[in-house]
């Protein structure tokens, strides 16, 4: 199945097949957009000059020192080297070297015999065609249906991501990383499964609060005080830190009047300052 569509700052086209994964079906999408290509070639075309230079310094180590036989030469030429995108051919000549003075009979007298190394350096273009083609491809495999989503809805699922990959990206962190002391399989997947359950819930939290100002036309208090119709659920979260619960045998309440600002955010969650004393036990 092919498919073509033009995005706001790329054009993209998408070829899918099935593949099997470990005994298991998924359709695997392949896409592929003019705006990375573009920024891959340019990447491939930075990285073939580089290499160019470094064969071109082998050259000049390899030209720049005479052999005293032809034996040590060949052996040079065959630890050459080679760099990713070019080749380097080699070959052995023989370099005279003529006695000092006036010669004899006007013909010049060898006095020794040298060997050095030519060198020729020539792209790979075959390699560099390979990699140009395959500039601005990626693969997106799925378990949905293509009667569900068409390549470019998975792909449109994809890129909106990027806030949830935002959000996640603490656990990358090696403070939080190198803290994590877990040694049993059971225990790191339950792990896991809380934190994405949190992540979800936070999210939500995110999304619930950005529809309400967007369907009521307001915004709402964010940093400093300021507007905002765009707040964060970590935004949210510094309003009630100043949230305190008294207990005193199954009675709870709390201890000052909930906020301006507070209120606005339990509005826009649909909540009531009750969570906060009507919790069970």
């Amino acid at each position: 199945m092919l498919s073509e569509e033009e995005g706001e700052s790329a054009y993209y086209k998408s070829y899918e097949k099935e593949v099997s994964i470990k005994g298991r079906t998924y359709r695997a999408v392949v896409i592929h957009s003019d705006f990375y290509d573009r920024r891959r070639k340019k990447k491939i075309d930075r990285e073939t000059q580089k290499d160019l230079e470094r064969a071109k310094k082998i050259k000049r180590k390899l030209t720049g020192t005479d052999y005293f036989c032809k034996k040590d030469a060949l052996v040079a030429a065959e630890k050459r080297g080679a760099t990713k995108y070019h080749r380097l051919k080699t070959g052995v000549e023989e370099k005279k070297i003529y006695k000092r003075g006036r010669p004899k009979n006007g013909k010049k007298e060898v006095a020794a015999v040298r060997y050095i190394l030519s060198c020729d350096i020539t792209a790979d273009d075959k390699l560099i065609e390979v990699l140009k083609e395959k500039a601005g491809c990626f693969v997106l495999i799925t378990n949905v249906a293509a009667s569900q989503h068409c390549a470019m809805d998975i792909l449109k699922i994809y890129k909106e991501q990027h806030g949830i990959e935002k959000n996640f990206g603490f656990l990358k962190d090696l403070l939080i990383v190198n803290d994590l002391f877990l040694k049993k399989t059971e225990r790191i997947e339950a792990l896991g499964f809380i934190l994405v359950m949190s992540l979800l819930i936070w999210r939500l939290a995110e999304r619930c609060i950005r529809k309400y100002i967007k369907e009521k036309d307001i915004t709402i208090t964010g940093w400093d005080k300021k507007q905002t119709d765009r707040p964060t659920t970590f935004m949210m979260s510094t309003k009630f830190c100043s949230v305190h619960i008294l207990k005193k045998g199954g009675m709870r309440w709390l201890s000052r009047e909930i906020t301006s600002v507070q209120r606005q955010y339990l509005d826009a969650l649909g909540l009531s300052e009750e969570i906060f004393y009507t919790a069970a036990d």
